[in-house]
């Protein structure tokens, strides 16, 4: 029997964590896993409702989603496809952006510890989808590119992929991080008539 401390700072967000103990050679080896369950509470931005608005480029926020909840509404990913079982709305969280002018934008979850899907649409949900990604941006990280209109309100929802067939560790959420980049043409404001003091 072996005892041992754990930093709480290792087990910082919430998710299916997989421990073990490795004694060095010679003689050594690596002994089976314990699962370890971290639950936190929901975040902030759960529902479609209360997402975080992006007010600024470049953009980057850190949530523990490993307490949320799909809500009815959520749109299925056109993006992704699982095995029978599949939940690909689960522990969805929500962003959401409207550009001060036209030109592209560049979102990525690059950071996450678990399998992530990114999925952009207008409207409310399950609304009109714009993009969707996977896996593009490597470690089963998410990243989508599109052209965006000034004016137009654009919500990112990020969900985990569970799949009865993919190791707990990579479906149940955690530690999500959220990165937005926009390259846009804000149009030059034009006076109005009479030239007389104006408020911008």
């Amino acid at each position: 029997q072996v005892t041992g401390t754990i930093s709480s700072t290792l087990l910082a967000f919430g998710g299916v964590n997989l421990i073990s103990v490795v004694n060095p050679p010679p003689g050594g080896g690596t002994s089976n896993f314990i699962t370890v369950n971290v639950s936190a509470l929901a975040p902030v931005n759960d529902n479609f409702v209360n997402a975080t608005p992006v007010a600024s480029s470049p953009f980057s926020n850190t949530v523990d989603n490993s307490g949320a909840t799909p809500e009815g509404a959520d749109p299925a990913p056109s993006c992704a496809s699982g095995s029978p079982g599949s939940n690909l709305r689960a522990k969805s969280v929500w962003y959401r952006f409207t550009p001060n002018g036209d030109g592209s934008v560049t979102a990525d979850t690059i950071g996450s510890t678990y399998d992530t899907i990114l999925t952009v649409i207008t409207g409310n949900p399950p609304g009109t989808q714009v993009a969707c990604d996977d896996d593009s941006a490597g470690n089963f990280n998410s990243r989508v590119s599109f052209s965006a209109t000034s004016g137009t309100t654009y919500n990112f929802m990020i969900s985990a992929f569970q799949d009865p067939l993919a190791p707990p560790w990579l479906a149940n959420g955690g530690k999500t991080v959220f990165n937005l980049t926009a390259n846009l043409t804000v149009p030059p404001y034009t006076l109005a008539t009479p030239t007389g003091q104006q408020t911008v």
